[in-house]
């Protein structure tokens, strides 16, 4: 039951098939996922996403509605809004 811990090193390793993080957590410098193979991997938030900054994707971008990227609707003119 240690009440603070510091390590210092290059490269940390761990291997487990679940890693469970209890409280509030601070990651000073970027995320990367890959997965099996180096395959892409994936980034799963259960609850909210508050964002503060710019959000830059390189994918489509779809809510609970459908496709975001490529959406097109009919504006009241009669034309037809196309995605950009």
């Amino acid at each position: 039951n240690t009440k603070n811990h510091t390590t210092n090193a290059n490269t940390i390793t761990l291997n487990a098939p679940s890693i469970n993080l209890n409280g509030n957590t601070q990651i000073a410098g970027a995320i990367s996922t890959s997965g099996e193979g180096g395959a892409s991997g994936t980034f799963s938030i259960k609850g909210n996403l508050n964002l503060i900054g710019n959000l830059q994707v390189s994918g489509n971008i779809r809510d609970s509605k459908g496709d975001l990227t490529n959406h097109t609707h009919s504006c009241t003119c009669g034309a037809t809004a196309s995605p950009r």
